[in-house]
């Protein structure tokens, strides 16, 4: 749809298309006035989009937020989307922000992969060891198993032959307590 003095109106995703940036981030624009929008009731957004372009994102009255410097037109580079005949003019102070953004969030996913490189090898080096562990317990599991069976001592209803010896040199002498009690019964 065309509106004169050269401007068009487009849907929130079409202007996203467009401007290479999220229907959100569309929508925030709308909020804060950075985009001419309207809304009749609770219908769709129409996105006012001129031959100039949208007000970039880092720039409030001609003012470039980023260097201090006051500016007459904004930097402005052709983008065109592969799917679509149109070409959009995108402000290059958008674009860079969004390649901070990217820079930024690069920055954040190469220390998390680090720290998950050194916690990947943590993991292997325990492994490792467990694996020689259980290797080594299976090789002595295997040796008992082939070793023969100790013969069973054969169980006898005598008590072994020092328990009933009497020895002098014992305690108290004469054989011990038990010894002394035996003498006694007996009436030695």
């Amino acid at each position: 749809m065309a509106e004169p003095s050269g401007t068009r109106i487009y849907s929130v995703p079409e202007a996203a298309r467009l401007l290479g940036i999220s229907e959100r981030a569309v929508r925030k624009r709308i909020t804060t006035g950075a985009l001419d929008a309207e809304r009749e009731g609770n219908g769709p957004w129409q996105v006012r989009l001129g031959a100039e372009g949208a007000v970039p994102a880092g720039t409030e009255g001609g003012t470039d937020r980023n260097h201090g410097t006051a500016r007459s037109e904004p930097i402005e580079a052709a983008y065109s989307t592969g799917d679509a005949p149109t070409v959009a003019l995108v402000p290059i102070a958008a674009v860079a922000d969004q390649l901070q953004g990217f820079a930024e969030r690069l920055a954040e996913l190469a220390q998390r992969n680090e720290a998950l490189a050194l916690e990947v090898g943590t993991l292997r080096e325990r492994d490792a060891t467990k694996t020689e562990t259980i290797a080594d317990l299976r090789r002595q599991l295997a040796e008992a198993q082939s070793a023969p069976p100790a013969a069973p001592q054969p169980l006898s209803a005598t008590p072994p032959p020092s328990a009933t010896t009497d020895t002098p040199d014992a305690p108290g002498g004469a054989g011990g307590f038990w010894a002394r009690v035996r003498r006694a019964f007996a009436g030695e």
